[in-house]
Order: structure tokens, then sequence, then C-alpha cells
């Protein structure tokens, strides 16, 4: 198993603005395939549950730091 942090920026709408090539290699997808999309298309909708509160209070100008056990889609391995 391997553990990991992920990169990426998103925007109010819950979208992906930014992400990095071993975040796209991890989730088995081209950078194409995340910039512009919603969270939960990306990542699955249970993971997206998973994540929504920590997106909700920075939405609301809160600090927030976090670590979530994620399995990358198509795969066996965990990020955080």
């Amino acid at each position: 198993m391997r553990w990991r942090s992920l990169s990426y920026a998103l925007g109010r709408s819950l979208r992906y603005v930014w992400a990095n090539e071993p975040d796209a290699k991890w989730l088995r997808v081209t950078l194409d395939q995340i910039i512009g999309r919603p969270i939960a298309d990306v990542l699955g909708q249970q993971a997206f549950e998973a994540l929504r509160p920590h997106f909700e209070r920075v939405l609301r100008s809160e600090r927030v730091e976090y670590q979530e056990k994620l399995i990358s889609p198509g795969s066996a391995s965990v990020g955080y």
C-alpha cells in the first residue's frame, strides 16, 4: 500500500481548477480529465462525500487541515 498527499486547487463550484501530474497518475487519468470537472466526477461520489465537510469549511473561510484515506479509483492505492 502506498501513501501520498494530493495537491490540487478547487473553485467555489467544487470543480478542479488545478492539479499536478502525480495527481493525474494516481487517479489514472490525464490532467485534461481533471481540470474543470466536479470533484465527485473525478474522485467518485463516496470520496466526495467524505471530503465535502472539509471543502465547505474552506468555503466559509476557515483554515482547514485534514487527513482522509481515499482509495484511488480502479486501484488499491491509498492517498491522504
